[in-house]
This record gives structure tokens, sequence and C-alpha cells, in this order.
């Protein structure tokens, strides 16, 4: 899916779910990491609606309760990502027709001031 850039980084779902507004539904959104070496990941979230997170099957975040507006890392999960592929899936209700879509973004955290000047760290990469 090519999300259009009505809002820089958010994955907006809009047109799709207008075409359900009478609907209560669910939205899902899946990727994959690939993550080269040990590390810890802060997955940072905004979201407009009832949400849940999963991340390699295990759940990590729900949210019932959530509304409008979607603010970019209103919500963080912070995780240790072991070497390989991890599979991310956020399902969000949308809410007859209010909720639009979610930010999502990944920060390393385990990297010192010195590693980050002296660059040449490894960072997790969106699956293709």
């Amino acid at each position: 899916q090519v999300f259009p850039d009505r809002f820089p980084g958010f994955a907006d779902m809009r047109d799709a779910i207008a075409q359900h507004l009478n609907e209560d539904l669910l939205l899902y959104y899946r990727l994959h990491l690939d993550v080269p070496e040990a590390m810890t990941l802060k997955a940072m979230l905004g979201y407009d609606g009832p949400l849940k997170m999963w991340i390699d099957g295990k759940e990590v975040l729900h949210d019932p309760n959530g509304i409008n507006p979607a603010l970019r890392d209103q919500r963080a999960v912070l995780f240790d990502a072991t070497p390989g592929r991890h599979e991310i899936v956020v399902a969000l209700g949308t809410n007859h027709g209010r909720a639009w879509g979610i930010f999502l973004r990944f920060c390393r955290t385990d990297i010192t001031r010195r590693q980050l000047k002296a660059g040449g760290y490894a960072l997790p990469t969106l699956a293709t």
C-alpha cells in the first residue's frame, strides 16, 4: 500500500474507510522489520481509533479508547529485538469512519552518544 502524503508519516486509510461509514470494522497494518543485530527498539505510534499492536504474535499494546486526533508519538512500546525478521501487526478500529489511520516509526534506543557521533551502527530496515 502506498499511502497519500496528506499528513507526512501518516498511514492514511481515510478513502477506504469512508466507503464503510455505517460499519465498525478493523483495519490491519502488517510489516516486517529486518534486524541485523540484537538491539532495543521503541515503536512509536499515533492513532485515532481503538488499537491493538502485536510484535511477533505477542500483544504489546491495547488501547480500546483511542480517539481523534492521531498525534505522532502519542504512545511508545519498548522491545528487545533479536537478529532476524520480526512481524509487526497493528489493528485499528474504524470507529464508524471516525478513525483514519496511524503514525508508526521505530527508534533504536541502545546507542550511546559516542556510537551516535562515530556512526557505523546498525539500524532495522523495512523488509520488502
